[in-house]
This record gives C-alpha cells, sequence and structure tokens, in this order.
C-alpha cells in the first residue's frame, strides 16, 4: 500500500462514516414512529423518519465507496508489483 496511501486513508475514513451513520439510522429508527409511516403513510414525527433515512443512505453510500476503494488500492498495488518484476527480470 506504498503507492496509494490517501487512497487507503479514505476508504478506512469511509468506513468510520459507514459506522457512525448507521448508529444514527440506529438511534434515529428507535425515536421514530416508522410503523407508524407503514402502515398509514402518515406520522407526526416525518422529520425524525426523513433523517433516519437520509443516515441510512448515507451509510450505504460511505460502505460501498470504501469497498470499492478498498479494492482500488488492491488492485492496483497488484498491479504496479507485477510491472516491477517485469522490469526487473527484463534487465
Amino acid at each position: 500500500m506504498i503507492f496509494f496511501e490517501k487512497t487507503n486513508k479514505l476508504s478506512n475514513i469511509l468506513f468510520v462514516l459507514f459506522a457512525l451513520f448507521l448508529i444514527l439510522t440506529i438511534v434515529f429508527f428507535a425515536r421514530s414512529q416508522f410503523t407508524e409511516v407503514l402502515f398509514d403513510n402518515f406520522t407526526n414525527d416525518l422529520r425524525g423518519t426523513v433523517w433516519m433515512l437520509v443516515c441510512l443512505m448515507i451509510a450505504i453510500a460511505s460502505l460501498i465507496a470504501g469497498i470499492s476503494l478498498k479494492c482500488l488500492v488492491r488492485e492496483t498495488n497488484e498491479e504496479l508489483r507485477m510491472l516491477e518484476d517485469r522490469m526487473k527480470r527484463g534487465r
């Protein structure tokens, strides 16, 4: 992970954001009357339900971005190692 340290750090930050927003989603779900929205399509606490859904979407997006960046770093480092090995053999 020599070449893409910043990308790896960004991936770790995205995983932390995923965890934080997942915790916020659980807190907002516990505080909102989400079952009321599902059954009656109406709630007195619409703001809590919207915040819960927004936090869930941000958590999912940051998880997907974190995983894809980790894969990118891993694949790129493998390719660079293969290129270095080819260059050493070519000499």
